[in-house]
């Protein structure tokens, strides 16, 4: 089984990335001080990816950008 970049995730799934790291922030203060600089980062770029994906109201599926 090839491994996946997590960059290469579908939208659908950079928007649950989103969700709870958003409703996790919201939880509790100490999250983000837990989190490692890559999480951080991959939560940074969830975040850009779902406002990109609500900004132009749809989202494209990992396997729409391959045609």
């Amino acid at each position: 089984m090839p491994a996946t970049r997590l960059e290469d995730l579908p939208n659908e799934l950079w928007l649950e990335l989103f969700v709870y790291f958003t409703w996790s922030e919201l939880r509790s203060t100490w999250f983000q001080w837990k989190l490692n600089k890559r999480i951080q980062v991959l939560a940074e770029v969830a975040q850009s990816r779902v406002a990109l994906a609500l900004s132009s109201m749809s989202f494209t599926t990992y396997g729409q950008c391959l045609h």
